[in-house]
């Protein structure tokens, strides 16, 4: 037992050392004291803020970095919607706020120093929660979905091949997601999964699938919509797909549609 205790201090005292050395601070432009902390965003790098003395006040800020980096990977959190709302919650509950494009917080000097470093503290922890939000970006949860579609289809023992890529009439080589097989082999149709039912996702949609049925129309085509996101779905982009010939499947009725592909052998 004090072996143990003696090992678990020993491993605080490591880790308030790592913290130490791993905090710098530097004066920066306007006055503001770049902090730069040890803990880590998705990138690998330090996450730094900056502060600035406002006389009774420090205010706290990422200077907007954070908001615009995950806006470069396709995550607007300033778009009003639940992403959105998700921020708002994140923020209000750590008592940080947003203020154009910069998560900021505002200490108080009567506060004390132990109150001011803890505030300090959770607003780097708030950076840490806001970079994270990254998952919610429309890739990774396209991405997910598709992890979604391929499980179900191997969970039923369907018969398929997956990230095939198909040279169209106009040169351009598009990926087909699945391609439901028969049991010799032969292609049966294309699984297309969608997330968010957009117009502008319909329309790549159809532009693919006419670029590449021109010379092979005797493959049908399936769309998997993501219905079960709350996300609102219109006829007209459902009709579009049907319009086309293009079989629309509801992922909340996947145990209804999943026999119309082949299994396998």
């Amino acid at each position: 037992m004090e072996a143990s205790i003696a090992n678990a201090r020993a491993l605080e005292r490591g880790y308030l050392e790592f913290l130490m050395n791993g905090f710098s601070a530097q004066e920066g432009r306007a006055g503001a004291i770049e902090i730069c902390t040890p803990y880590l965003d998705r990138h690998n790098d330090c996450i730094s803020a900056w502060a600035l003395d406002q006389g009774e006040r420090w205010k706290l800020t990422d200077g907007g970095y954070t908001i615009r980096d995950l806006m470069a990977d396709d995550l607007n959190l300033l778009q009003r919607g639940a992403r959105n709302d998700l921020l708002l919650k994140i923020l209000a509950s750590s008592d940080a706020a947003l203020e154009g494009e910069e998560i900021v917080m505002y200490i108080g000097k009567e506060q004390g120093r132990e109150a001011a470093a803890f505030k300090a503290h959770v607003f780097f922890k708030v950076l840490s929660t806001v970079d994270d939000m990254f998952m919610l970006s429309r890739p990774m949860v396209r991405s997910a979905f598709c992890d979604d579609v391929r499980a179900w289809l191997a969970e039923n023992r369907r018969c398929f091949r997956e990230g095939q890529s198909l040279t169209g009439a106009s040169g351009y080589a598009h990926k087909i997601d699945f391609v439901s097989m028969k049991p010799d082999g032969r292609d049966f149709g294309w699984i297309l999964p969608i997330d968010r039912v957009t117009k502008d996702a319909v329309t790549s949609l159809l532009f693919k699938l006419s670029d590449l049925q021109e010379k092979r129309k005797w493959v049908q085509s399936y769309a998997v919509v993501n219905d079960e996101s709350g996300q609102e779905i219109r006829s007209a982009e459902i009709t579009a797909m049907k319009n086309f010939n293009v079989k629309v499947l509801g992922w909340s009725q996947r145990k209804d549609w999943i026999s119309e592909f082949p299994a396998a052998a």
